[in-house]
């Protein structure tokens, strides 16, 4: 389905009819920079550890069952990651 042309020349970017979108607030728009230094100082805050934690979260209907059988439980989720 189309939407009926609108009447009269078609406005340019910021002359009041379409809004000006390229560096608008909230755009990913020349926001590489940005997320490349936030990125860059995260990563510096990292300690160089070669192992990592994982945290499983699992329904209360479940968890009584995979705490009396741990391994047969446990196991799977741990081989996922």
């Amino acid at each position: 389905m189309r939407l009926p042309r609108r009447p009269g020349p078609a406005p340019t970017a910021g002359s009041g009819g379409w809004p000006k979108t390229a560096g608008a607030t909230g755009t990913a728009h020349g926001q590489g920079a940005a997320a490349r230094t936030w990125l860059a100082e995260r990563e510096a805050d990292l300690s160089p550890v070669g192992y990592f934690h994982v945290m499983f979260t699992l329904p209360a209907e479940v968890a009584d069952i995979a705490y009396q059988n741990k391994a047969a439980r446990y196991g799977p989720l741990f081989q996922a990651v």
